[in-house]
């Protein structure tokens, strides 16, 4: 209330440098955060982004839904004798071809590079319907490599049959691997 009446005072705060402040670094973190799930050799997901699936599968199926998922457990054969006898860089040229293969099998599941040598594909939807046959291409696949000098993968699958943890059907999966070599 002034003496000429009453006064509107606006006041006004230009927000826009800080706005483009908060969307650039939101950016930037959604940018590393995606880095921080990715393996660099391959391109695949990695380990960490894995655990975060295991995590979010296993909170799924404590909650009480109908999840349905396998996991393919696939080890290169012969990585060590490869970058011992011809250098690292053949190696990881070896890493790139058997991710390939796997992820061209896999066309429809995640994915991901757990070990240096080992990738596992978790098939749900499509790839789960279709889960043995598609471990049996990539060890036929395996197979035909093997006599030509081809990337060799063994691959384990076990299907999550409603009593274990994601950790135990990957264990599964791994004593497979292990036992087809």
């Amino acid at each position: 209330e002034e003496q000429d009446g009453p006064q509107l005072i606006i006041g006004v705060t230009d927000i826009d440098a800080q706005v483009k402040r908060e969307q650039e670094y939101e950016r930037k973190l959604a940018a590393a955060r995606s880095r921080a799930h990715l393996d660099i050799l391959t391109g695949v997901k990695n380990k960490n982004a894995y655990e975060n699936m295991s995590h979010n599968l296993d909170r799924q199926v404590e909650g009480g839904q109908d999840v349905h998922y396998a996991i393919a457990l696939c080890r290169v054969d012969g990585l060590a004798e490869v970058n011992e006898e011809h250098g690292r860089e053949a190696g990881d040229q070896l890493i790139r071809d058997a991710c390939a293969i796997v992820c061209n099998v896999f066309k429809h599941s995640p994915v991901f590079r757990v070990a240096g040598d080992q990738f596992a594909a978790v098939a749900q939807g499509h790839d789960y319907q279709h889960a043995d046959e598609l471990a049996d291409e990539l060890k036929e696949i395996s197979r035909r490599n093997r006599e030509s000098g081809g990337v060799v993968i063994c691959c384990g699958l076990a299907k999550y049959d409603g009593t274990a943890s994601v950790a135990s059907v990957f264990e599964r999966a791994d004593r497979l691997c292990r036992e087809e070599k």
